[in-house]
């Protein structure tokens, strides 16, 4: 009959726009799996879709993947300084997705990547190998309250962070953001001179 015709369609729609509701929540479901589990059995928070991109780039030039470390895998935050992590996760946002290279074979590795396609856009850098120091920090700077691993490339990566425009005063208060240089608060607002910036990051933290 025509109204049980009409009844299942409404049904039938129903479940419809259900299902397509239902599906954002799904995907990101599967997301999340599949984020976890990229994580399993490897060191690091560096996230799958720049894990995977480093995998391809470690593969078409014949490196070990462990011998590209991301700028966020080298660097943690240090004893007692849990409370400027978030300060530090905004303020290193760029530098610590940096892949690293060792510097002589930059060459080889460009060369190899080039044909090949990315999940996601990957900033690398060659550096030069050197031994590595332990050397204190200025605790008054996010560069200073980091905890430096032990590496080849570590010389390089605490020279990038202290660098001028790149290291910011940790201030306790909003109203200390005023001054000359880079400055942020434990809360992740970021002020240099007129400029600044707050809010939440879209990625998970990565440091560490």
């Amino acid at each position: 009959p025509a109204g049980q015709r009409g009844g299942l369609k409404e049904v039938s729609d129903g479940l419809q726009e259900l299902r397509q509701q239902a599906w954002p929540a799904q995907a990101r479901h599967a997301d999340l799996v599949a984020e976890q589990q990229s994580l399993v059995g490897r060191a690091g928070r560096v996230p799958r879709r720049l894990h995977d991109a480093r995998l391809a780039i470690a593969a078409s030039a014949a490196i070990d993947p462990a011998e590209l470390p991301f700028v966020a895998e080298l660097i943690d935050i240090g004893p007692g300084e849990q409370a400027w992590r978030k300060a530090a996760e905004v303020t290193l946002y760029s530098i610590a997705r940096v892949l690293l290279i060792e510097d002589s074979r930059l060459r080889e590795v460009s060369r190899a990547i080039d044909p090949v396609i990315l999940p996601t856009r990957v900033q690398f850098e060659g550096v030069a190998h050197q031994d590595h120091k332990d050397q204190p920090g200025d605790p008054r700077y996010i560069s200073g309250k980091l905890q430096y691993k032990e590496s080849p490339f570590s010389w390089w990566i605490r020279e990038r962070l202290q660098r001028r425009g790149t290291d910011h005063l940790c201030v306790v208060s909003p109203s200390d953001l005023d001054g000359d240089g880079p400055r942020v608060t434990a809360s992740g607002q970021t002020r240099h001179g007129r400029r600044g910036a707050h809010g939440e990051l879209t990625d998970a933290s990565i440091i560490g």
